[in-house]
């Protein structure tokens, strides 16, 4: 028996625009999503560049507020957790609105981080930010 309990992510219908607000509403989170919107692949959590310049309680959390939120998914795969934008679901209940948010957000804030692809010297698995019951 796995002691990671299984992580709920609300269904399409289930997006709420005052959450998705709030959630992108944190640099630290809008980053996140920022990096993920670079990729059409899902990330392991590890190569999230928040993992390396947060406390993992505050890792763990922005993450559970953008899942809640409906704007990633979090799906484990053996000892990992992949990350990925759930892009089609916003699109369709939000049509436009990611990309308003990420096209104003490129041109406000350049981060030279989002790009960077250079590997990091430590890696994390997002186990590391679980829980002692596992959860995210």
């Amino acid at each position: 028996m796995s002691s990671m309990r299984m992580l709920i992510h609300p269904s399409r219908e289930d997006l709420s625009l005052p959450h998705i607000l709030h959630a992108l509403g944190d640099p630290v989170r809008l980053d996140v999503v920022a990096q993920l919107a670079h990729t059409s692949d899902a990330i392991r959590c590890g190569d999230i560049h928040i993992v390396s310049r947060v406390p993992k309680s505050t890792g763990s959390h922005q993450l559970k507020v953008l899942r809640e939120a409906g704007l990633i998914r979090m799906v484990p795969r053996g000892r990992s957790i992949f990350l990925s934008l759930r892009r089609d679901d916003l699109e369709a209940r939000f049509p436009g609105l990611l990309d308003t948010i990420l096209n104003n957000y490129r041109t406000t804030f350049a981060h030279d981080e989002i790009t960077d692809s250079s590997p990091r010297s430590v890696e994390l698995e997002c186990s590391d930010f679980a829980g002692v019951d596992g959860t995210l």
